[in-house]
């Protein structure tokens, strides 16, 4: 190996009493190295944890306890301000690593709400529009990954608004059941005046 190389130079060197060499570039290479491993290793300790979370079903998602996860990774691991960050924080892997948990960070809050019971087929088709795919919400399979695929971070707000709708509607589904079922209790009251015309005198429930 090199250093092994610049090892056994500079025995030579003081063997011979001459100046010793540095070797700067080397050093600066073997940091380099340390730190792209330090980097990678990073890089697939979140990508585990992400492959495990991937697979997990729809009606199994704690999106609570990822969302605590990820903030964890967020101030620590990831962290550019974190200590055993300081050498690698300004590469682009970095910062890419850090994006892919920004997402991962804005897509949970999203799924909790896209757990909401007043989501239908019919909203469901909307989000599939929104983001040109088709989503089998409805597959025994449907998992984690299945969301993340739908990178839900670029539609946010229209998702937020989705369910906003989906819980408004609801509401006013209920309204209208409500007033058909007092309706469907009541019965006109017709009277005849004396020019034989009919006139409504009252509205009684039955």
């Amino acid at each position: 190996m090199l250093r092994d190389e610049a090892a056994d130079l500079k025995n030579q060197e003081s063997l011979f009493d001459l100046e010793s060499s540095n070797y700067k570039e080397l050093k600066e290479c073997q940091k380099d190295l340390e730190n792209l491993k330090k980097m990678w290793d990073l890089i697939a300790l979140i990508d585990l944890q992400f492959d495990n979370w991937r697979s997990t079903l729809w009606d199994k998602i704690d999106t609570y306890l990822l969302q605590t996860l990820i903030k964890d990774m967020s101030t620590k691991q990831c962290s550019p301000a974190a200590p055993q960050n300081k050498e690698i924080k300004n590469y682009r892997a970095f910062t890419a690593l850090n994006e892919r948990v920004k997402n991962m960070n804005t897509i949970l809050p999203l799924i909790a709400q896209l757990h909401s019971p007043f989501m239908k087929d019919r909203h469901w088709n909307k989000l599939s529009n929104k983001v040109n795919r088709t989503i089998n919400y409805k597959s025994d399979k449907f998992c984690l990954a299945d969301l993340i695929a739908l990178e839900l971070f670029n539609v946010a707000e229209e998702v937020e608004e989705l369910v906003d709708g989906a819980m408004k509607e609801d509401k006013i589904f209920k309204r209208l059941e409500l007033i058909k079922s007092i309706w469907e209790t009541q019965v006109f009251v017709f009277e005849s005046k004396d020019d034989g015309i009919p006139l409504l005198s009252q509205l009684d429930p039955i």
